[in-house]
């Protein structure tokens, strides 16, 4: 991954992404206008961050990425639905998504998650020319959310060895710790316990993609901690109470 700057604000885009031109990525935590527990870019109204201080910083976002004309954010349910985006009015103020997946063949609209330690799956199918955002935390990862996107791509002719696939930072194995997981986890995760109740779901993701008919060679992972990485990136499990950072990506 590169990181970028402009405007105060940073953000990491994928390799593969960026040589296709496709606009994209996933956010950092710093600039914005955000104060105390949230300080910097939360992008999130769920956070319990002042509202203003969102506005401004969604503002601030709009001003960096000038390309693009609308910025639309799923309204996360921890789930495995997929939203096809066609509306003709698009933009901030109309966010209300009640999906964890959105996609679309739209110019110049962000499909944005939020997030703070769950995966954001950036795709884009070049042939197709179609592109999708997808949130998945471990939830998601049971429901297998990654098989609901895949038959929202083959239901419009994509071929799945096609897309480019890019995974944000997110939780890494080392926190991530779940010490009910032979009831929360079904049993074919287990054996991606690296240690005691830690497991990595960065190798989960990719087992599930694979399964699926993705390409590895067309999936990146960005392997970056969100847990380790205080100065970069928002953190639910380590600090319970903060922001959210954001993932986006646009045709």
């Amino acid at each position: 991954m590169k990181l970028l700057q402009k405007n105060g604000l940073s953000w990491y885009q994928f390799d593969h992404l960026t040589r296709h031109g496709v606009v994209h990525g996933t956010l950092t935590r710093k600039g914005g206008f955000s104060k105390e527990l949230f300080e910097g870019l939360n992008l999130s109204y769920k956070s319990g961050d002042n509202p203003d201080r969102v506005v401004s910083n969604r503002k601030l976002v709009t001003e960096t990425f000038p390309s693009i004309d609308a910025f639309v954010v799923g309204n996360l349910v921890h789930g495995a639905t997929i939203s096809e985006l066609n509306d003709a009015s698009l933009g901030w103020s109309h966010c209300e998504r009640r999906a964890d997946g959105l996609i679309t063949d739209r110019k110049d609209v962000a499909l944005c998650m939020t997030h703070a330690d769950c995966q954001v799956a950036l795709f884009y199918d070049p042939k197709q020319q179609l592109i999708a955002s997808v949130h998945s935390g471990w939830r998601g990862s049971v429901q297998n959310i990654y098989k609901e996107v895949s038959i929202s791509f083959k239901e419009k002719g994509s071929n799945l060895s096609d897309i480019l696939v890019g995974i944000s930072p997110s939780l890494g194995p080392s926190h991530a710790e779940f010490i009910h997981y032979k009831t929360e986890l079904p049993k074919k995760y287990w054996s991606f316990e690296e240690k005691k109740s830690h497991f990595n779901f960065w190798a989960i993701s990719l087992s599930q993609l694979l399964d699926l008919g993705f390409s590895k060679e067309n999936i990146e992972i960005a392997k970056i901690c969100t847990y380790e990485n205080r100065e970069d990136f928002y953190s639910y499990r380590r600090d319970k109470a903060t922001g959210r950072n954001l993932s986006f990506i646009a045709l």
